[in-house]
């Protein structure tokens, strides 16, 4: 029996996209090598705190930057999480009023992503992604943002590291 499955690159659409946010971005002031490499090491504070607090949500037990706090009212945010996006359709009231209410630092959106993926085996990133066109992932993720910029505005030498990119490679990758 022939295997009909065809090998899938995942780099497939790539140079398509990166056309197309060229074309976007360009400069007629500047040649098309000037372009590519603005388009490459162009990315701005919000970006960059995105993607921490996307690995905050997605892989919580290897950030080891801030203390991490954990309260009662923390395990009842992630419960809630977790009820409202299991089973059929979202509870987009109940994720959202989890995430509005639920925490208001860092360290407690770093226990609560911990205790979440202990307690349901799933990361609040990959639960929240697969929610109604990811609106949950969106607002954890801008309230996160927003905790960074606070939280990295005061430069302990704590977070110092975690606040400032050293590199365009690590801007674009978040580590």
């Amino acid at each position: 029996m022939k295997n009909n499955m065809e090998k899938y690159d995942l780099n497939e659409g790539n140079e398509a996209l990166n056309r197309v946010l060229l074309m976007m971005k360009y400069n007629n002031k500047k040649t098309l090598t000037e372009n590519k490499k603005l388009l490459s090491e162009e990315m701005s504070e919000d970006d960059y705190f995105e993607y921490k607090i996307q690995q905050i949500l997605e892989h919580p037990e290897t950030h080891k930057t801030f203390v991490t706090k954990l309260t009662d009212k923390g395990k009842l945010v992630a419960k809630a999480i977790n009820e409202s996006v299991s089973g059929l359709g979202t509870n987009l009231k109940g994720v959202n009023h989890s995430i509005d209410k639920g925490f208001s630092t860092l360290e407690e959106l770093v226990g609560i992503s911990k205790y979440y993926k202990e307690t349901y085996g799933n990361s609040l990133y990959s639960d929240l992604r697969g929610e109604v066109f990811s609106l949950g992932l969106s607002r954890i993720t801008d309230k996160g943002v927003e905790l960074a910029k606070k939280t990295c505005i005061t430069q302990t030498p704590i977070n110092k590291k975690w606040c400032t990119p050293t590199s365009v490679e690590q801007q674009k990758y978040g580590f």
